[in-house]
């Protein structure tokens, strides 16, 4: 630990480094570049102006794991602990190296809880070779090294005033969680261009008391893409790609493209839905056009990557495969925006209102679910636009297609400018429905 908010070394190069064990680094402040490395291990970097061993030592004894809880009361644990500021750290880059084993990863943790007034230029955006941290007080920037293995969690808490924060990119190993405090907060996820293409990894915000708003800004435009139409008779190699069209029937499933993982080839005269759902072992989902559920938000351009146990472990989906069939390459999952939690048939909800901008293309987004007590607004933007209210195949209800049952909350829909589709499909539903 270097505890002096002064830091050390004043003016000169300093460097930390950890070995091949779970590490941990506590930093008060630098004076000048610093570098924390912390190597092959799941290290953890506590990184705030009062951040000492002793925040987590009692009777003598050493102990930073959070009780069982939620993502976000875990997160707020270790917060706890860290109260102070962030304006002795620019300079600071964070090397996090290779995670633990069994898949475990690295997580940096930073605190500007102390502050006086509120929060309103933080922010994550990419640097030169590495993602930064501006703002909350940084007179400069805090750089991290997005690691090439196993993961790193980025935690940024706070204070309690209404804050402000947005999130440019996230790498595809990348999780960056924004805890919020006691204020009405919000969350801008998108780049100065309002697009998500920087976000490959997982962003997560986790709301305090107050009302906390997630703002989410992208276009959710089918892709340019030279793959099959399933509207056609086609012969698939493995890996050949898949657009459903227009033409389709099944609506949930409209503007995806699916990846063909099978063994051996295959040809297709009569498509169905049921080529896609029954036999996932043979099929990826390669690009969603834009949707969201109760719990986070997929596809607009976003990303993939390979956190298939933070998906499911920690906020509640279920990707049920490791690996293609074939040749053992990695599977990708979504880059994901996450609001909530799903515990079995049990949700907690981390943000109350999602507001969800569609840009100015032809866009097309699917709303699976909405959290009870949660507010969703979908804005359609300036371009021909469908936005489609029903449970689908790559949402929480996979085995109960087509229904408007899942909309716990209150959803509004506003298409805006151009000429819009706004469709409510509950076909899926066998039971007798009456509403106004």
């Amino acid at each position: 630990q270097i505890d002096r908010v002064a830091g050390i070394n004043a003016l000169n190069e300093t460097i930390v480094r950890g070995s091949g064990g779970d590490d941990r680094f506590f930093l008060r402040g630098v004076a000048g570049p610093t570098s924390l490395e912390g190597q092959d291990g799941a290290d953890r970097f506590y990184i705030s102006s009062n951040a000492r061993k002793s925040n987590f030592t009692e009777a003598d004894f050493y102990n930073d794991t959070a009780p069982d809880g939620n993502v976000d009361e875990r997160a707020d644990f270790i917060l706890s602990k860290l109260t102070g500021n962030l304006m002795g750290m620019s300079g600071l880059t964070i090397d996090a190296g290779g995670g633990g084993n069994g898949g475990t990863f690295d997580a940096a943790y930073f605190s500007a809880a102390d502050s006086l007034t509120a929060l309103v230029d933080g922010k994550v955006s990419p640097g030169v070779g590495v993602g930064q941290i501006t703002g909350l007080g940084i007179p400069g920037a805090i750089s991290y090294k997005a690691p090439s293995t196993g993961g790193l969690s980025l935690v940024i808490g706070l204070s309690d005033y209404d804050d402000q924060f947005t999130v440019q990119s996230a790498e595809e190993r990348v999780q960056v969680y924004v805890a919020a405090g006691d204020g009405n907060d919000s969350l801008h996820v998108g780049d100065d261009s309002n697009s998500l293409t920087g976000i490959s990894g997982i962003v997560g915000f986790f709301g305090g008391d107050g009302t906390d708003t997630l703002n989410v800004y992208g276009d959710a435009a089918a892709p340019t893409t030279d793959a099959t139409t399933a509207a056609a008779s086609a012969t698939l190699n493995p890996h050949d790609t898949v657009l459903i069209d227009d033409q389709f029937g099944e609506t949930s499933l409209r503007g995806a493209v699916f990846e063909y993982v099978g063994e051996s080839p295959v040809t297709i005269t009569d498509w169905s839905a049921e080529d896609f759902l029954q036999d996932p072992a043979k099929w990826r989902t390669v690009y969603v056009v834009g949707q969201m559920t109760a719990i986070g938000i997929t596809g607009m351009g976003m990303g993939t990557n390979p956190l298939r146990a933070i998906h499911n472990d920690v906020f509640g989906t279920s990707y049920d495969r490791d690996l293609t069939p074939d040749d053992n390459i990695p599977a990708r999952y979504p880059g994901s925006i996450y609001f909530g939690v799903k515990n079995g048939d049990n949700f907690s909800a981390m943000a109350e209102v999602i507001n969800v901008q569609l840009g100015g293309q032809d866009d097309r987004f699917l709303v699976d679910s909405v959290l009870p007590g949660a507010t969703a607004n979908i804005l359609g933007g300036a371009g021909d636009d469908e936005i489609v209210v029903g449970s689908t195949v790559s949402g929480l209800y996979p085995s109960n297609l087509r229904r408007a049952d899942y909309v716990h909350g209150t959803l509004r829909l506003d298409g805006q400018r151009g000429h819009d589709l706004l469709l409510v499909d509950d076909s899926g539903d066998n039971t007798v429905n009456t509403g106004t």
